[in-house]
């Protein structure tokens, strides 16, 4: 079978990191391989891209773009500026391309595309050309972004209702994803291996006399790390003294939390950047408890690295976290943007013994199972191309 495997931000192999939506990916694409895939991977260059993986079943095809230079995210992309609209034409325009004659001349039997926008635009293009069929597996800004907004929710409808199949990583996302492309979404989880080589040998950056907490994500306004910041501050100044705070990512907003780190005189906190997955996995296993304070999201991958690692969460109540936290017992939930709650739970986890979630988080990561979602995905794949 060939499969192309589209997405605007598959990291290279000498540049993966945990905290972006990508982190995943590689792993995803690794296991369709196993499983006797060919994989076209089509996606946009980014500066710093250095080298790939070799298989030869994989073949990775980097398109030029007007952003290639600049490392720009799609996700910071205003469409009202001219700047910025260039940038999404060409990056939405000159992927369709890559993927059309890519089609051309090795005839994918499927499209897989990661996600809605702006990789569903090229497959959609592709289905209405050379008539592959194709699959989305839908991101939360796909439909709680895009698909809200007056001028990009007709688009997302458009290329959702001409699919063959939808996924979101997400059960409250695929409830969503179904309304607006109008037909059945299957709940597809988003997860990764961690590696357990060499975390042992690692130096990590925790304080031993204090209880290390951790953040991992993106520095932007959904992922909320302003939120977690505010809620420190709010800690009683015995409580704060005992805990070190640890954020690990990057994004448009990190200058913000420096300043705000400055302003509120938080000294049990440090802000680093984005870590690969041996760190990821070390940092993981050693902490006392992850906290993702999001403002937007549905299952961020983060939160199945933890359960891997056996790391009980606190997590903000978008998407599906609240239940995965509050009726699988793996950690607490907190109302969106509520530093004063989010606070009381860092001084109630500041008393737990992380062993007794142990038992609580083995049977929720019977969920996120790589090669069981690889097979249903390929199963489908099968089911509509026989």
């Amino acid at each position: 079978m060939k499969l192309f495997f589209c997405t605007s931000s598959y990291p290279a192999e000498s540049n993966i990191t945990i905290g972006s939506v990508a982190s995943f990916e590689k792993d995803f694409v690794m296991e369709l391989i196993k499983k006797n895939v060919e994989v076209f991977v089509i996606t946009p260059k980014q500066p710093g891209d250095g080298f790939d993986e070799k298989h030869p079943k994989l073949h990775i095809i980097r398109y030029n773009w007007a952003g290639s230079k600049k490392g720009t995210e799609l996700s910071s992309l205003n469409i009202f500026n001219p700047h910025d609209l260039w940038f999404a034409i060409s990056i939405f325009w000159n992927g369709a391309r890559a993927v059309l004659r890519l089609a051309k001349k090795e005839k994918p039997d499927f499209n897989f595309a990661l996600w809605a926008v702006p990789a569903g635009f090229w497959v959609w293009i592709c289905k209405k050309r050379f008539k592959v069929p194709y699959a989305v597996w839908t991101l939360g800004s796909d439909i709680w972004v895009y698909g809200r907004k007056f001028y990009t929710k007709p688009l997302i409808k458009m290329i959702l209702r001409s699919a063959d199949k939808l996924y979101s990583d997400g059960f409250l996302l695929g409830k969503e994803t179904a309304k607006l492309g109008g037909q059945k979404c299957v709940f597809l989880p988003s997860t990764q291996k961690l590696t357990t080589e060499g975390i042992e040998k690692m130096q990590l950056p925790y304080k031993t006399e204090k209880i290390n907490f951790l953040f991992i994500g993106r520095y932007h306004i959904n992922k909320g790390p302003d939120v977690l910041l505010d809620a420190i501050a709010l800690l009683p100044k015995e409580i704060g003294e005992k805990c070190h705070f640890h954020l690990f990512g990057g994004g448009d907003l990190e200058p913000l939390l420096f300043r705000k780190v400055k302003v509120l005189n938080l000294s049990n906190i440090t802000i680093n950047g984005f870590v690969n997955t041996t760190e990821c996995s070390a940092l993981l296993r050693h902490a006392h408890f992850l906290i993702i304070p999001s403002r937007e999201d549905s299952i961020p991958v983060v939160l199945s690295d933890a359960l891997q690692c056996h790391l009980p969460v606190i997590v903000a109540q978008v998407g599906d976290m609240k239940q995965l936290a509050d009726e699988y017992g793996i950690g607490y939930s907190f109302p969106r943007e509520d530093a004063k709650i989010l606070a009381k739970y860092i001084q109630q986890a500041v008393n737990d013994d992380k062993e007794n979630f142990r038992n609580k988080i083995d049977e929720v990561l019977k969920i996120f199972d790589l090669p069981g979602t690889v097979n249903h995905l390929i199963t489908d794949i099968k089911s509509i191309i026989k």
